[in-house]
Formats: C-alpha cells, structure tokens, sequence
C-alpha cells in the first residue's frame, strides 16, 4: 500500500479524505499498526486508482495478514517490494539455516542455490535471483547487520570445492566492513538454532517488527508478538554461544584451509568498509 500510494500525486491527507477517515487511520494503516479489512483495502487502492491485477494482490495479501499475523509471499513482486521495507529497518539480525546467508553470497553461490532450488520447485520465487550481486551494494547500506552462521554450513560444499573456496574467502573480506557483524556458532556449542530453522528478524522506528523466513515454495513474513518474542530469544541466545568475530574469521580461514583451496584462506583487510 505504500508503495502504491508513491505511484500517485496523492498523499496521506487526500487518501484520508477521499475514505472519510481522518489522517491518524491512513497514517497507522500504512505503518502496520492497524489491522485492516479487504473492504478498506479494496477502498484505499480505488482511491489510488489501482487496476484489478494488483488490486487482487492486495487483497490476498490481506486475506493472509488477517490469519495469524502472517504474509506470504508467492510472487517475486511481493519480496521486491518488501526488500524496499528492509531497508527502513533500525535492526537487522540473520539467522543463517541451510545455506550462506543471502546477502553474504557471492553470484555463483545465489546461482547455485537457486538451480537447485529451481530443479526442486520451478515456480517458486527466490529472493537471490531477483537481484544481482545480492550483497554488493546491500550490504553497504540500510541498517547495521549482525549475521549468524552455524560451522556446518561453511562445511557444506555448495556447487563444489572451488565455488566453496571462492565464498568463504568472500565471507573473510566483509567480514571486515563496518556494517557488518558475522559470527559463526561452532560446531561444539550446544545451542540450536531454533525449531523454525533460520529466519531475518527486523526492527523499525515506526512500523511493526517482522520476521522473515522462508520455505520451499514461499517467503512467508510474521508479525505476531509471540513469533518477534521468539526470535529475539533466539537472537540473544546466539550472541552468547557463537564465536566472536575475530575467532569467527579465524574458523571460516580453518575451515577453508581444510576443505578448500588454502591459498584463499588467509583473512584479508586489503578492502575494508569498501563497499564498491
């Protein structure tokens, strides 16, 4: 919705007027603090002068909200637009599940996943392959970033040894940016990551916090207090049971030294905080 209202020449005040509502209820319905119906969306798109395909996606979306505090994405157009929310975050913590997290991936690591994704399920939508260079730019921008990343998953030689080799020695150098906190849990903690595998928790100054995770055929966001609860708890938990960020560098380095190319091991600063 507000992506929709950018579109126009309207702005809060003139929506609010054309639905007869004051602007504190256009304000609280475009920050998520206000639950709304398909009635009041169908509403506020007309008065945007929205056709009937996105229209429909918006009342599909509604329909999801409505169940459980919960979006799900099945669309690419749907997490392109969600990413632009991303980057109001005030907090972005990642928990990595079954692979590298996305913004820490190199190209051939996101083309890698999502081939193998694809062969799995191709209709499915996967945010990796909707930008390129998923962490370039990224990662410099927005909000600080903390990332989690349990040992086994560096251990796991996704697309081979050489494209491993490649994408561990990435992980060595933006390790190093400013905007960036990368923190492995060895494989010798006992702490699990959580029941619901990995996720992105985010935090905003004015809109709800969501938590983004995602399965074999969706993207599916959560906004329900008790999911936020959970994740922070498993975010706190984390920050004592993995490894610092110097030690955390120097297990990527072992790791690659023992699996990978050893040549491609050895941390290196020569880029950082350069986010070009």
């Amino acid at each position: 919705m507000r992506a929709v209202l950018e579109t126009t020449d309207l702005d809060q005040k003139a929506i609010a007027a054309w639905l007869g509502k004051p602007p504190s209820y256009v304000s609280r319905l475009l920050n998520g603090w206000l639950n709304c119906d398909e009635i009041e969306v169908a509403a506020f798109m007309a008065a945007c002068g929205v056709g009937s395909t996105d229209l429909h996606s918006a009342l599909a979306l509604c329909r999801e909200s409505n169940v459980a505090d919960l979006l799900v994405f099945t669309e690419a157009r749907h997490w392109a637009r969600f990413v632009v929310h991303m980057w109001r975050a005030t907090r972005y913590a990642e928990v990595a599940g079954a692979m590298i997290p996305w913004l820490l991936q190199t190209r051939t690591y996101t083309n890698a996943v999502t081939t193998q994704m694809g062969a799995a399920n191709p209709s499915r939508p996967h945010r990796g392959s909707m930008m390129r260079d998923p962490g370039a730019g990224m990662l410099a921008g927005g909000p600080w970033k903390e990332f989690f990343v349990p040992e086994w998953v560096l251990r796991t030689p996704v697309g081979g040894t050489e494209l491993m080799s490649e994408q561990l020695h990435h992980l060595l150098e933006v390790s190093f940016w400013p905007t960036v906190s990368l923190r492995v849990l060895p494989t010798t903690a006992s702490t699990p990551i959580g029941l619901g595998g990995g996720f992105t928790l985010l935090e905003f100054a004015d809109i709800r916090p969501a938590v983004h995770r995602e399965t074999e055929t969706m993207s599916v966001i959560a906004m329900g207090e008790a999911e936020i609860a959970a994740c922070r708890a498993v975010v706190e938990r984390l920050r004592g049971a993995a490894c610092d960020e110097r030690r955390s560098r120097e297990l990527i380095s072992q790791v690659a030294s023992e699996l990978y190319r050893p040549d491609l091991a050895q941390p290196d600063d020569a880029g950082r905080g350069d986010a070009a």
